[in-house]
């Protein structure tokens, strides 16, 4: 990960909808305090992330990355 690509993942973090996140499994539909903490402090709700919802939002994040800023694994 370079300067650019970090940006660019924090960029789309910020981005993204409650809908989104919760396609994905990252927040279980319905769950407004998980969307709040996701607002509100998102490092914290990252950190605390299972591993399962950890790899949904890695998914998401790289999904939207342009190609040179893809990161395998």
């Amino acid at each position: 990960m370079n300067v650019r690509s970090f940006r660019n993942a924090v960029a789309i973090l910020h981005n993204l909808s409650l809908w989104e996140l919760e396609e994905a499994g990252v927040i279980a539909r319905g769950n407004s305090k998980a969307w709040s903490r996701f607002n509100d402090d998102i490092t914290t709700f990252i950190l605390k992330l299972g591993d399962k919802q950890l790899e949904a939002l890695w998914g998401l994040v790289q999904a939207r990355q342009p190609d040179q800023y893809k990161e395998a694994g």
